[in-house]
């Protein structure tokens, strides 16, 4: 099920996709080639807001894990059982609350 993500999710997806040939070509191999064409086309231009509006909901839901505490230990535990032994877990927030923010995500999705 597709679901609305906001500006900061959005923003740091286009801007690997859009600034990081790598994250672009991987993105692209993961089945979303138009996207990441369009979103670097746009980044490239400098039209930074339009490359994050062109970000789709279903490339944040692949390549994060996004959602209550809950749903986020599950995502996690199911790359667990498919074999990855290291999740490596990055929150990012913005604003005066962010630390706080990504302390709190830390200690909600800690097994």
């Amino acid at each position: 099920m597709e679901q609305a993500f906001d500006h900061d999710e959005r923003s740091g997806v286009a801007l690997y996709a859009g600034f990081f040939p790598c994250y672009n070509r991987l993105m692209a191999e993961s089945g979303f080639a138009e996207s990441a064409e369009r979103i670097r086309e746009l980044w490239t231009r400098g039209e930074h807001d339009a490359a994050i509006r062109a970000v789709p909901d279903a490339l944040i839901d692949t390549t994060g894990v996004v959602g209550t505490p809950d749903a986020c230990r599950e995502r996690i535990e199911a790359y667990r059982q498919s074999g990855m032994t290291v999740p490596i877990i990055s929150p990012f927030s913005r604003g005066p609350e962010g630390k706080a923010r990504v302390l709190a995500a830390i200690r909600a999705c800690a097994p």
